[in-house]
């Protein structure tokens, strides 16, 4: 063989060689480029696979203990009026510390707005229980005395029903948001029989409450915006109960810790309440007292408020 066929032969081997580690390196290429490719690793859950214009979404979770109202839905229970034995004898402003010292100082107070029909000898305690009402769209039917009489009793029994009063248990305290409407949602007879399943109380965002000598006279507690004369017919419509509301700024979870009196009403998220009642008694103890070292200086007879 000549020479210059052996150099000829050596160059003919020398490209094979890099034509081979051409093909190698751009083998290697694609498969890093699909790391996934051949293996049998599944996604992680979290991951999300996208199409063209799809944006990655968190679905957003909480832990922070606002919505479990839903297990806090039966009045009277053993832990229900164990809470309310702890806030019993606090005022609204001693629950207001509380709260301020748990750190919820712009949260719980509902609007002054809303003022008790009579100022009660002492602070009033209970445990939410809500419903939502929102106004009737009508037409109202034109009917004779005699067929509107027929009708405002359908109208109760299928419009404007009550059926969170059916739940009542004892220590709960009512929250109706009635969406500002002018009508007396409550009166002096169902107050009553709402009194003798255990209600200790009423919060309602507009009228909601008439005849209210009576209601006086038969110490049902009431705080609204203001008095109502209206029924309810042609009004208002029931539309659910045992559901978050909203009441003079402040969001109610059934199950929350209502506080009432002179000075207003405070609402007590659940989740806090036992903490929020340690605190409040912390400066209440002190407020009694020095309140009470006073009465003696001044001969004053000592009455609840410092004992």
């Amino acid at each position: 063989m000549t020479k210059d066929k052996k150099s000829t032969k050596t160059i003919f081997k020398k490209m094979n060689i890099v034509f081979l580690a051409l093909v190698a390196m751009c083998l290697f290429a694609c498969k890093s480029g699909n790391p996934n490719e051949g293996s049998s690793k599944e996604p992680n859950s979290d991951e999300q696979t996208l199409t063209s214009g799809e944006k990655s979404v968190s679905e957003p979770k909480t832990n922070d203990g606002f919505f479990d109202y839903k297990n806090y839905t039966k009045g009277g229970t053993p832990e229900n009026l164990e809470l309310i034995k702890m806030f019993e004898r606090l005022r609204v402003t001693d629950v207001r510390d509380g709260m301020d010292w748990m750190g919820y100082h712009h949260y719980g107070s509902v609007d002054y707005s809303f003022r008790p029909l009579f100022r009660p000898a002492t602070s009033i305690v209970g445990i939410a229980r809500t419903g939502r009402y929102v106004p009737y769209e009508g037409p109202v039917p034109n009917l004779t005395p005699e067929e509107y009489t027929k009708w405002v009793e359908m109208y109760y029994k299928e419009i404007s029903t009550a059926r969170w009063a059916k739940d009542i248990g004892q220590g709960d305290f009512i929250c109706l948001d009635i969406a500002d409407i002018d009508v007396g949602l409550i009166g002096s007879a169902n107050s009553l029989n709402h009194k003798k399943s255990g209600a200790v109380g009423y919060l309602l965002n507009g009228g909601g409450i008439r005849d209210t000598d009576e209601c006086i006279l038969q110490k049902i507690n009431v705080w609204s915006k203001h008095i109502s004369q209206p029924m309810n017919q042609a009004r208002v419509r029931f539309i659910e109960k045992d559901i978050p509301i909203a009441i003079g700024g402040v969001a109610i979870y059934p199950g929350d810790v209502i506080v009432a009196d002179g000075d207003g009403v405070i609402v007590v998220p659940r989740k806090i309440a036992k903490d929020v009642a340690k605190w409040a008694w912390h400066e209440a103890s002190k407020d009694k007292v020095s309140r009470k070292r006073l009465y003696e200086s001044l001969g004053m007879p000592l009455d609840h408020t410092v004992k």
